[in-house]
């Protein structure tokens, strides 16, 4: 599940810890965003994330 967890850290990242995504166009850059990630996340009073998954299937396939 990659997928889920790449929507929950860009949630997490950009929707409660206010963080610039462009922060990460390279290697040091991408350090600082992790360093001010860290920051923001001891600072952190509360916050919360949804996530509502839903799954069907059929003979063939299934859908997520």
């Amino acid at each position: 599940m990659p997928l889920l967890a790449e929507h929950y850290k860009n949630a997490l990242g950009h929707g409660i810890l206010n963080l610039d995504s462009h922060s990460k166009e390279d290697d040091a850059a991408f350090f600082e965003y992790y360093i001010e990630r860290e920051k923001a996340l001891q600072n952190l009073k509360e916050g919360h994330v949804n996530i509502e998954i839903s799954y069907t299937s059929n003979k063939n396939k299934g859908t997520l």
